[in-house]
């Protein structure tokens, strides 16, 4: 949606604005309603403010930051996530600025850091720092997931351009594919399972075959 866009500070300015709209709003909701709790818990005498649910831990979760550090997993806990998203998003866009129309090897530049990063730290013991590193390399699995999407957004546009096709029944090995690497991730390396559900995506979104016949029937469309 904003890769013609980001090509200037106003066009980057915008962007942010709208992304931070797109995920802020309601993870301050529910950040809010976690709040409560933990006021009602206090006000009946039981044990609030403490562990994950610390004021520590509120301040990161405000600035949705929680997800770089040991707190990553507290109050709203699935919003370690939007923490993650929300800074792939904005650093996604200060590339698209920074690198202009030649974005795409400012993304494989990026891929190819993050492939650094995990040949150094999966090879390396840092002591008591370990759990910290644990979730550097959770988050780096996120964003090499994010980076690696705009260039499966960009070969797909690519495939349209050039009148190319999947042949069909592909749809079925794309869900074979994702079976496969649910059950089997974690005996591939952190890069494989982004890398393989970006082709699945690829190949879903040539809506060719038996998965995608049943999925435009009227009632599922409905």
């Amino acid at each position: 949606a904003y890769g013609q866009k980001v090509r200037t500070a106003g066009g980057l300015g915008a962007y942010v604005v709208r992304r931070i709209g797109r995920l802020y709003p309601l993870h301050l909701v529910l950040l809010l309603v976690w709040l409560g709790i933990e006021v009602a818990k206090l006000r009946s005498g039981q044990p609030a403010f403490r562990g994950p649910t610390s004021w520590g831990a509120f301040i990161q979760n405000l600035f949705l930051v929680q997800a770089f550090g040991p707190d990553s997993i507290s109050w709203n806990y699935p919003a370690w996530s939007i923490s993650v998203e929300l800074w792939a998003n904005l650093a996604a866009g200060c590339l698209l600025l920074a690198f202009g129309r030649f974005w795409r090897w400012g993304v494989a530049a990026a891929l190819a850091l993050l492939l650094g990063f995990w040949a150094v730290v999966l090879n390396v013991s840092f002591g008591p720092g370990q759990g910290e590193i644990d979730i550097l390399i959770n988050d780096a699995d996120y964003v090499f997931g994010f980076f690696a999407g705009m260039l499966a957004h960009e070969a797909h546009l690519a495939l349209k351009r050039w009148g190319l096709r999947w042949p069909w029944g592909f749809d079925l090995i794309a869900v074979a594919a994702t079976v496969f690497m649910f059950r089997y991730a974690a005996d591939f390396p952190y890069f494989a399972k982004p890398l393989a559900f970006c082709a699945v995506v690829l190949i879903l979104a040539g809506e060719r075959g038996p998965v995608a016949w049943v999925l435009k029937r009227g009632p599922l469309l409905r």
